[in-house]
This record gives structure tokens, sequence and C-alpha cells, in this order.
């Protein structure tokens, strides 16, 4: 499915989540208890393995791979979360599910962003592990999961300054799907979704900047990329409508293709490439309103 970090550690990982007490990479914790049952469930029919398969599916079809994977440990939460619920059976196709895999997709856009498994990270997966065990919730605890880490070194809140930084995160960033996910919430499932700049790359060479008559300080502010190639130029797009995109202005786009510039995030007065600088500054403020919500 394009995962290629997969390893042992993982199912060890997911084996010490599902029937260890203590989660630690220690010899004791794989007691003959906890091998016994992992061996039992292993193949069974909605055992670990289904589960494991069944996660990276889910991973798959939202358009995770390898390259935005920052953490296996979230995985393992997600595994241990859909074994623990018993949804081990199509959770990635059944329509009841829908809600759920959409707070789970959140819940990991928003833990890879956070970094909260850097370093030590059993203490962490331990507490999140619990608040899963005893949630009441009919889906994914994420708001039950807020409140136990708030106010911790690994709160999943955030402010405008860690919220700019974001913004700024360049399109070959493994940080970049991430962000757009959270921003394009909701989206189509299965639907293969590109990165792509809304005002195309080709914009901003030398021979077309030439064509705009810029100041000096405006030249620099279209050919710094962290203006044009930041998230700030950035939309996630379906497959199919990227390659008709093309190299289309994203003013001759979105008048052609009467573009809902609302529900892609787009300041529809400043859609010129003369209006660059403009665009830049209002969809800052669009994004970044976005995103807080996205965190709350």
């Amino acid at each position: 499915m394009g995962f290629y970090n997969f390893s042992k550690e993982f199912i060890v990982r997911c084996a010490l989540l599902a029937y260890s007490k203590d989660i630690k990479f220690k010899v004791n914790n794989l007691s003959s208890e906890c091998l016994f049952q992992f061996e039992k469930e292993w193949n069974s029919e909605g055992g670990l393995k289904a589960t494991i398969k069944e996660a990276f599916t889910l991973l798959k079809n939202y358009g995770h791979n390898d390259n935005t994977i920052t953490s296996y440990n979230a995985i393992a939460l997600i595994v241990y979360y859909l074994n623990h619920s018993g949804k081990t059976k199509q959770f990635c196709d059944k329509v009841a599910y829908k809600q759920d895999r959409l707070i789970i997709l959140k819940w990991l856009n928003i833990v890879f962003l956070k970094k909260i498994f850097g370093g030590q990270s059993d203490s962490i997966l331990k507490e999140i592990r619990d608040v899963i065990q005893r949630s009441k919730s009919r889906n994914f605890p994420l708001e039950e999961i807020k409140e136990n880490l708030e106010g911790k070194r690994k709160s999943l809140k955030v402010d405008n300054e860690f919220i700019e930084s974001l913004l700024f995160e360049q399109k070959e960033s493994r940080y970049a799907f991430p962000i757009l996910s959270l921003l394009y919430d909701g989206s189509d499932y299965r639907a293969t979704k590109h990165k792509d700049h809304l005002h195309p790359e080709y914009c901003f060479s030398k021979k077309e900047l030439k064509k705009l008559n810029l100041s000096e300080d405006d030249l620099k502010f279209y050919q710094d990329k962290n203006n044009w190639n930041s998230i700030l130029n950035l939309q996630l797009l379906y497959g199919n409508d990227n390659e008709a995109k093309n190299k289309k202005s994203l003013k001759e786009w979105i008048e052609k293709n009467n573009i809902n510039c609302k529900e892609q995030l787009i300041p529809s007065k400043f859609i010129d490439i003369k209006d660059f600088r403009k665009f830049i500054e209002e969809r800052k403020k669009i994004l970044t309103q976005r995103l807080l919500k996205a965190f709350e």
C-alpha cells in the first residue's frame, strides 16, 4: 500500500498496546500470557493482523503515504482503537463509520503537526490508550484526549505563532499534506488528492515576472518561496481536477470552471497575479482562522 517504513517493532508495539498493561519495550512485558493472546488472535477474523491492514487502508484512502507519516506510534494507537472498539471489519467502507473516520484523520494530522510522539513516547502512548479504554464515546475520543493532555508538555493546543509557522511549510515538506488535509477537512473519501499551486509555479519565473513591471520590493515578494511555494499558495485538488487545471492561471481556472472560491479558501477579490501580494495577505487571514478552528 506504499508504506515501506513498516517494521517488526511496530507489530510489537501494537501487541503491547493490545495485550500488556505496561507498554514499554521490555522482555518482561512480552509475558507468556501476552504472547499467547498475540499468537492466538493474530490470524483470527478481526484479529490484530486484519486490524493493522484496516488501519493502513484508512491512511491510504485519505491520501497518506510513507512521506507523510511522521510517527508510526500514532498509527499503533489507531490500530488499538479499532481493535478495542471492535471496529475491525469494513471500517473503511461502512457509511456508519464516516464521522469516526474523519475524527481519526483529524486527530492524526494534529498529532503529526504537534509532534507529540517525539522523544520518550511511552508515557503519552499509555495516557492516550487509557483515555480510549475509559471512553464511553461511540467515536474516537478526540476531545477527551485533548482534555487529558491539556496543560501538559504534549498539549494539542496551539497559538498564532505556531499556526503561522505551519503556513510557511513548503510544498515538498512532509508536513504539507497534513496541514492541507486539516484545511480541506471533509473532502471526498478515497479520491486521490494532489498538492497544487493556486498561482502556478511558472508565474514566478524571471520571464513571467518581467512582464508585470514590478517594483523592486514587490519583485522580492513574488520571488520569495515562502510566499509562492508555501501553504499560502497551495490547495488540495482531486487528481483529475489538478490535471485539468495544468498551467492555467488562477484567474482563468476560476472563471472558466466556476470554482467556489469560499470552498477552496481563495480570496476572490485578488485572483489576478498582479494582486499576488494582497492575495497572500488575505489568504493568510483565511487559513489562520481555519487552522485555529481545526485545532480547537
